[in-house]
């Protein structure tokens, strides 16, 4: 910057807003002249003062034209920052250039410095930075330009860690300025590869866009993705491969009808581990990204099949769906469930059935009263396996989801019955529990006759048992056990 001889001081603006602290804001400006009294520049400082007794200033140097040559910060905070900029002339004094070098320093002590070098259009040529705990970049850019003034070119990036680790990234841009190309190195071992491809018809029309990633690891293992785009961007297909022989690849395809309206999707991807077993996966959703069906299957004999069914009344209104489930493992053994829905999404009924025989229902009915208010719920369980054994569980809720009734029988004569509520038997005479203590009681069933033993158990409310009472036989259960009298 030109020295000059001598320096005016103009106050623009001073505010002090607090007489006793000094806090306030001040903005000074100095204009800069030479010997014959021309203003060669100018340099504005701000200077702020907090109630705390904190200061901040900046400053920033014009030349006469008002292009700034130097700005400055600092703190009474330990903080500082300066950025000079330089205009890079020719011979004939051509601008060619400009430079900005900018350097800080924390309240810690940390600092660190960049330094940016422009064209005489404002384009980066190179770039650098570095700081005092050791690490430091430089970039260089460089582009050419075409007969039909398109540009293209590159940015090669060389860096150093705070531990000596180096490393080098180049990333290549097309005349459009889209990247078509990255690398990256480093001392370690450590590199990849991108490449991005533009894939076009017969015609010359692109058709869409292919990107490969590939990366290697200091022990080198490799691996290598694809994702492949059509025109608008929407992904048609992926793979992956690596060294150890593990690869998939993933195909989607857009369903449409006669006149081009997209009715669904179709998402099959297929896997093969480094051991060679294969598996395929299949996903098909409609034309609003429900999912109605999926499957899969592998080499092993190892398949399931998951699809949604909408069930509708006779005029075509939605009354819920059916997800059904059929499954076969490698032995051959089969599986088919179900879960219905009700047209509020509330489960309506669940099954399920397998090769040894084994199967069972569940279904769930909301009770109301005559008002229509939910009153609670009833939950049916029916089961049968293979040697023809077969039972029946009911469990009634009330509205806010208590338990307050349970049964069982099953085919070998076992019955049982929950009560919700202690009125519902009589207590043993023997006994010495406060009747307004129990909440509920649970009745055991015989293990093989319906005339062997039963036992009572009755708990309060924070279901800690009480007491435990056993029944004899049906035929003198009401000479010695009063409490036997609710058993079914």
């Amino acid at each position: 910057m030109t020295s000059s001889s001598s320096d005016e001081r103009e106050i623009l603006a001073e505010a002090v807003t607090d007489e006793a602290s000094g806090a306030g804001v001040t903005t000074e400006v100095l204009t800069s002249t030479d010997a014959e009294g021309a203003v060669i520049g100018y340099t504005q400082i701000t200077t702020i003062k907090d109630a705390a007794g904190n200061s901040y200033k900046t400053t920033a140097v014009f030349d006469a034209g008002g292009l700034m040559l130097q700005s400055s910060y600092s703190d009474s905070l330990g903080y500082s920052s300066s950025t000079e900029y330089q205009v890079v002339t020719a011979s004939d004094g051509a601008v060619i250039g400009y430079t900005q070098t900018s350097t800080s320093t924390d309240s810690s002590g940390y600092s660190y410095g960049s330094t940016v070098e422009l064209d005489a259009s404002g384009n980066v040529n190179r770039s650098s930075y570095a700081d005092n705990a050791g690490n430091s970049s430089t970039t260089e850019y460089q582009f050419a330009t075409g007969s039909d003034g398109a540009s293209a070119g590159y940015a090669q990036t060389s860096g150093t860690d705070a531990a000596g680790r180096t490393y080098d990234s180049t990333v290549t841009y097309d005349a459009s300025g889209r990247v078509i190309e990255s690398s990256y190195a480093d001392s370690e071992g450590n590199s990849n590869f991108t490449e991005y491809r533009t894939v076009t018809n017969d015609d010359g029309t692109v058709a869409g866009y292919v990107q490969s990633f590939t990366s290697t690891d200091p022990s080198g293992n490799s691996s290598t993705s694809t994702t492949a785009y059509d025109v608008n961007g929407t992904v048609t297909g992926s793979t992956y491969v690596d060294s150890s022989g593990n690869r998939n690849s993933t195909e989607y395809q857009t369903q449409t009808d006669a006149a081009g309206t997209v009715t669904g999707y179709i998402h099959t991807t297929t896997t093969e581990d480094a051991g060679g077993n294969i598996s395929t996966a299949t996903t098909v959703y409609d034309a609003t990204g429900n999912l109605l069906r999926s499957s899969f299957a592998d080499s092993a004999g190892n398949s399931s099949t998951t699809e949604l069914q909408v069930n509708t009344d006779t005029d075509g209104q939605s009354l819920g769906y059916t997800q059904i489930t059929t499954t076969q493992d490698s032995s051959g053994r089969t599986s088919a469930s179900s879960i219905t829905y009700g047209a509020n999404n509330s489960i309506t009924e669940v099954s399920y059935t397998d090769s040894s025989g084994y199967s069972s229902v569940t279904e769930y009915q909301i009770t109301a009263d005559a008002d229509g208010a939910v009153t609670g719920s009833i939950q049916t369980t029916t089961a049968r396996d293979g040697s023809g054994y077969s039972y029946t569980s009911t469990v009634t809720l009330d509205a806010s989801g208590n338990v307050v009734q349970s049964s069982y029988t099953d085919t070998m004569a076992l019955v049982s019955e929950w009560m919700g509520s202690y009125e519902a038997f009589s207590w043993p005479e023997e006994s010495t529990t406060d009747a307004s203590d129990a909440a509920y009681g649970f009745s055991q069933p015989p293990t093989e006759e319906s005339y062997a033993a039963r036992s009572l158990s009755v708990y309060d409310a924070e279901a800690f048992s009480l007491d435990t009472y056993t029944a004899g036989p049906v035929s003198d259960h009401n000479d010695h056990h009063h409490g036997a009298v609710f058993f079914l």
